[in-house]
């Protein structure tokens, strides 16, 4: 048969004490033999264990008159068993607790929550055709949750500390029993996490974090094309209680060119020249990633011929190496010409031994000059005496 324990002679109190006493000898023995004050000293944690249940047993007026009434040696088995086996009124316990910290603190205990990593935050970030092609770097604004400067990320007010559960004694586990049968399962007063604190971040109210808008430099590598998604690590939100922090990621929109297509490594171009610039030949400014080239069209260049512009095109992502730049002509053709410009034509025809308009003069002229130049040709002018 299992010794009855006397809660009486535990506390160091008479059997006729009352609340006052009660409160005021377990709390000196509490912090007497507290664990965060005796770590690894098994004797003074059973000795914790004793008093806490000693004090939950007396503190209350009902248990205390049953503990009173089973006192004889016929009860005394059973309800020591019923005393040990039964969860003990932290509530009460903390208002014991309240001079632990260094400072004064709430009545009303918290659990202790676990450390969650910061979630990642996501940004939509529009950049120019050169941008995407060439790289470059982007300062951003983003508001996030960060660590409260006032608890450092604890969520507990300064100058309190979190506590050892005494629910489980610090372990994160508790074990029932049901008769014959007992089960273990996470400390509901702690989460499992073994200890507890005492009172809220007056200035985030214990969440341990708060929104802050800051401006980050990202930097756009080259060749990064529209769609593509950038992690910059670590600039994410604050992680909940220390947790890690979350990542940024950015969404990267790349603005189409009025100008400029791309395929691969390499960028196209139409140019627009003249009659007389692929006649004759020309020197032209061409636009490029950096900035403006000259070069040379020689004289009789064929519309859609392509020039190509060796390394003037997107740096490649692997080695640096750039693609190249590649200029097709187009031939513009006037909608509309002078009657100078058409007589000049004309003798440009017959100088070149056509018997009639070229088709691609033709289109030069209005459908009231092609009609014109026809009828002159076939019922031509009689000449006047000036002219004979």
């Amino acid at each position: 048969m299992a010794n009855f324990l006397n809660y009486y002679k535990i506390l160091g109190i008479p059997e006729q004490a009352d609340d006052t006493e009660i409160k005021s000898a377990y709390r000196k023995l509490a912090l007497k033999y507290h664990p965060d004050r005796n770590a690894g000293d098994k004797f003074a944690e059973e000795k914790f264990k004793q008093v806490t249940e000693a004090y939950r047993v007396l503190s209350d007026e009902k248990k205390r008159a049953e503990y009173d009434l089973g006192r004889s040696p016929s009860h005394q088995e059973s309800r020591a068993a019923s005393a040990r086996n039964k969860h003990a009124n932290f509530d009460e316990v903390f208002d014991i607790f309240d001079n632990v910290s260094s400072s004064k603190t709430s009545s009303s205990h918290k659990k202790y929550r676990q450390q969650v990593r910061g979630a990642d935050l996501t940004h939509e970030l529009s950049i120019s055709f050169e941008e995407a092609a060439l790289g470059t770097t982007r300062v951003i604004e983003v508001t996030r949750m960060e660590q409260c400067l006032r608890c450092r990320g604890t969520g507990i007010e300064p100058r309190t500390y979190p506590m050892l559960c005494p629910a489980c004694l610090g372990k994160g586990r508790i074990r029932q029993s049901h008769g014959f049968l007992g089960f273990t399962q996470v400390c509901q007063e702690c989460n499992g996490s073994g200890r507890v604190y005492q009172k809220d971040c007056a200035e985030c109210r214990g969440d341990s974090r708060l929104p802050q808008t800051r401006k980050i430099s990202v930097r756009i590598p080259p060749n990064v094309h529209d769609g593509a998604s950038l992690k910059v690590a670590g600039e994410g939100e604050h992680g909940v209680y220390g947790g890690g922090t979350g990542d940024l990621l950015i969404h990267v929109h790349v603005e189409p060119h009025e100008f400029f297509g791309r395929k691969d490594n390499d960028i196209w171009c139409e140019v627009p020249l003249t009659i007389t610039q692929v006649v004759l030949g020309d020197t032209i400014e061409v636009p490029t990633l950096e900035g403006k080239v000259r070069i040379r069209v020689p004289a009789g260049t064929q519309p859609d011929r392509i020039f190509r512009l060796a390394q003037k095109g997107v740096p490649s992502q692997a080695d640096g190496q750039r693609g190249d730049l590649f200029v097709k002509v187009k031939l513009q053709i006037p909608t509309e010409v002078t009657p100078r410009q058409r007589q000049l034509l004309e003798e440009f025809g017959r100088l070149s031994g056509e018997r009639s308009l070229n088709p691609a003069l033709r289109l030069m002229l209005s459908p009231a000059q092609t009609l014109t130049a026809w009828w002159r040709r076939l019922f031509p002018a009689k000449p006047t005496q000036d002219e004979e």
